[in-house]
């Protein structure tokens, strides 16, 4: 049966082609989607977990908000809304104690003075190089102060 097209596909292990057509397509659309809407692209899972919780615990909160309007309410909205904190209570709580389980904000912590810790090493490296140039000592301790004042001023317009 030359000229028709296989059931599986071979390159993606016995997959069903319209399988892989599909999830071709779908990655086609949500990246078309966010383009449209000017989306970030995926971020790291730590920081979109941490993102997540805000979201939630402002959820949690409105719902709050929404429990302590129930004056003049029926039975069966009133049971809505306690049900909708009751939920956002559990799943906030859900959240932060697996933020706090898997040290996330510990862990961001370390990457981000890890990359300022690369940055300096690049400028002060920069600046070694260019010292003979520029005619100043390398070695200067203020040299070192100054370049970590500006990498943290721009890693506080970057937050």
């Amino acid at each position: 049966m030359r000229g028709t097209e296989p059931k599986h596909c071979r390159k993606h292990v016995g997959v069903k082609t319209e399988i892989i057509k599909a999830q071709w397509d779908a990655r086609q659309e949500g990246e078309r989607i966010r383009a449209t809407y000017d989306l970030p692209a995926q971020s790291d899972p730590l920081t979109e977990l941490l993102r997540i919780s805000r979201e939630i615990v402002t959820w949690k909160d409105v719902c709050r908000v929404m429990i302590g309007d129930l004056a003049g309410m029926d039975g069966a909205a009133e049971q809505v809304r306690i049900r909708f904190y009751e939920n956002a209570l559990d799943r906030s709580a859900k959240v932060l104690s697996d933020i706090v389980r898997l040290g996330i904000e510990d862990r961001l912590a370390m990457v981000d003075e890890r990359q300022t810790n690369l940055s300096i090493a690049a400028v002060e490296s920069a600046m070694s190089e260019l010292a003979p140039l520029l005619g100043y000592d390398p070695e200067r301790p203020e040299i070192r102060e100054v370049i970590a004042k500006h990498l943290r001023a721009i890693q506080r317009e970057a937050t």
